[in-house]
């Protein structure tokens, strides 16, 4: 944890695919469609970063029909293994959020995948609660797409 940034996620989570497919399912727009929001939630947009300096943009819509957009830049990215971009809220105004950073790391073991989620500078506890939880349901969700139970 870095002085000043108290609030951060940090999940981990196995997978038996392999780490080029986890990487591709991270970084394919036709395929973050298929996870990587809330469960329940629609994806009405997904613009994927493909190289450092790119702009990231995700638009989902809850079941009650409320529209959350987030976008970024990507800082970083090394297939198959790591992934690191800056994230942010988009209200209906354009008015964005406080940036946060994420990185994702991906690690071969024992013919599996290790995904490490890291995700720093929330301004709040609860902020931060938000994003585990949904962050949570969305790699549940990245199983089901990678085909395991």
């Amino acid at each position: 944890m870095t002085v000043g940034e108290p609030y951060f996620v940090k999940l981990t989570r196995v997978f038996s695919a392999a780490r080029e497919e986890v990487f591709a399912a991270l970084s394919d727009e036709k395929r973050l469609r298929q996870w990587c929001a809330p469960r329940g939630f629609s994806v009405e947009e997904c613009v994927c970063a493909k190289a450092p300096g790119d702009s990231w943009r995700l638009h989902m819509r809850s079941p009650k029909g409320n529209d959350y957009r987030s976008g970024g830049v990507c800082k970083e990215s090394v297939p198959p293994s790591r992934l690191v971009y800056t994230h942010s809220w988009e209200d209906e105004n354009d008015v964005r959020s406080p940036e946060t950073a994420v990185t994702i790391a991906l690690e071969e073991w024992a013919g599996k995948t290790i995904l490490t989620f890291h995700q720093t500078g929330f301004p709040s506890a609860e902020s931060r609660d938000g994003h585990e939880e949904g962050w949570c349901t969305s790699l549940e969700k990245l199983a089901e797409h990678l085909g395991e139970k």
